[in-house]
């Protein structure tokens, strides 16, 4: 299969909705959601993605005041550690010189959850606009490494209930049997899927946050069962939660 090789432009605008209640990206959003993950910034300050991105940035801007904070970002990637106390003021200085980071997040983003997501589209035979949505926005929320809640174990789930997959490939590369299920039974299931692991994370840390943001989940249901499979038109993005259009 020819691999995909860009999002569309509705994917990013979804998945933004959910993080900043806008269709607009946020660049100077920053917050301590206290689940484990330390500030976000768009990416974490304990997952490395954080310390990657402002690394980049500081190495073109050395006179930039995010310098300060190279070394303890460091640390706490390498220990994929959520504490913010050694980080004074890190918010404000953010969101003074985040809108100059835009190229910088843009291309990171991409990196770390689009490329992702379209290569797990490839690999499982999943071809709609649909599916880029929700396995994006699924990796800026449960991340893509090994544990048990990252987007390849809620696919192998998924893979596991489904019986296989539509390419017969499973997420972690390894031949499975081929189901001939339409893609949005597959997404249903997916989604299933995904609202257990919000609801009952392995990870303690992110319980309560996960609980709190799983009706994001009821809104890509009600979306899927638009049957709009290539996002064309007007979409609307609404559950209890939640309540936008995008044109």
């Amino acid at each position: 299969m020819n691999p995909l090789s860009s999002l569309a432009p509705v994917v990013e605008k979804i998945n933004s909705i959910f993080e900043n209640d806008t269709t607009t990206p946020v660049y100077d959003y920053c917050e301590n959601l206290d689940d484990g993950r330390g500030f976000k910034i768009g990416f974490t300050t304990a997952n490395g993605d954080g310390y990657e991105l402002i690394n980049a940035y500081c190495l073109d801007n050395p006179n930039s005041a995010l310098n300060q904070y190279l070394p303890t970002l460091q640390n706490l990637a390498e220990q994929e550690n959520g504490d913010t106390s050694g980080l004074p003021n890190f918010e404000n200085v953010w969101k003074a010189e985040a809108h100059l980071t835009k190229t910088y997040q843009d291309a990171l983003a991409f990196k770390t959850y689009g490329k992702p997501a379209l290569g797990y589209c490839t690999q499982l035979g999943l071809t709609s606009t649909m599916a880029q949505a929700f396995l994006y926005d699924t990796i800026v929320q449960h991340g893509d490494g090994e544990d048990a809640d990252s987007i390849s174990a809620i696919l192998n789930r998924t893979i596991a209930d489904m019986g296989g997959s539509i390419s017969g490939v499973n997420a972690s590369g390894q031949t499975c049997d081929t189901i001939t299920d339409p893609e949005q039974h597959f997404l249903d299931a997916f989604l299933v899927q995904r609202k257990n692991c919000l609801m009952n994370p392995a990870n303690s840390d992110t319980r309560d946050e996960w609980r709190e943001s799983a009706d994001r989940v009821t809104a890509l249901k009600n979306l899927l069962d638009t049957d709009n499979m290539n996002l064309q038109g007007t979409i609307a993005i609404k559950s209890n939660d939640y309540d936008k259009e995008i044109s």
